[in-house]
């Protein structure tokens, strides 16, 4: 069985004194693992979130494998004097890691992830692409949140909440009715950057760290506990605040 592609590395651990298990995610192949080969100074690969050219292969397709690696960027390289940049991409590869089903196709959400891992820079522009990235995420596990509507009213207009338990949108007038009103205490703050598709402005550190806190609750509940990569990219937000 061989195979080529494209695509980001999410995680490295070495196996033995000459191999490493590499997980890569995928354009063609989806969430993969593999060993790959550690060359006689025993340097590692480049660090996660880079972007390889790979190749596997293996007897069987049920076996382990492994890759051959061409390096073709590696963002995070650029990025270690600025921690929430850095963390982010981490967190990215965390998540996908963990939530992700393996050897699933997902051509579509790879491409969504490789333009964030490219956007990621020390502007902070993209934290309201990031916070969308997660919102995608959790659908692909099968959670998504629904912010098209007031689940109360059925009203798109003034979205300021979301149900812990459904993950769907309340509106200002739909949380003062009888299905919603003995559970307002209750309800979530409704980041603005999900219902802004293409918002380009640079979110204010609150509600940054709010959209973290909050998308954090429905991966907690998705992934039963979240990865320490995204936990940090909590911590380098709630200073901020």
């Amino acid at each position: 069985m061989r195979w080529k592609d494209e695509g980001l590395l999410l995680a490295v651990a070495r196996h033995g004194e000459g191999s490493a298990r590499l997980t890569l995610l995928t354009r063609e192949h989806g969430l993969w693992n593999g060993l790959a080969r550690v060359n006689r100074k025993g340097v590692f690969f480049p660090p996660v979130a880079s972007r390889l050219q790979v190749q596997w292969s293996a007897r069987l397709d049920s076996h382990l494998g492994r890759f051959s690696c061409e390096t073709l960027s590696a963002p995070a390289a650029a990025l270690f004097d600025v921690p929430d940049a850095l963390f982010a991409l981490q967190s990215l590869c965390a998540l996908c890691q963990q939530a992700l089903p393996e050897r699933d196709p997902c051509c579509d959400f790879y491409d969504t992830t490789l333009a964030l891992s490219r956007s990621i820079d020390a502007s902070r522009r993209w934290f309201a692409d990031y916070l969308r990235w997660e919102h995608r995420l959790l659908g692909e596990c099968g959670f998504g949140l629904d912010v098209s509507c007031c689940c109360a009213t059925g009203s798109v207009r003034e979205l300021r909440w979301l149900s812990p338990r459904t993950g769907r949108a309340v509106s200002r007038e739909g949380v003062e009715t009888p299905l919603v009103a003995p559970y307002r205490a209750r309800l979530l703050a409704l980041p603005p950057a999900l219902l802004e598709i293409r918002c380009q402005r640079v979110l204010p550190h609150a509600e940054w760290y709010t959209g973290l806190s909050v998308l954090g609750f429905f991966l907690d509940k998705c992934l039963a506990t979240l990865p320490t990569a995204r936990l940090q990219l909590m911590e380098t937000a709630r200073p901020w605040v």
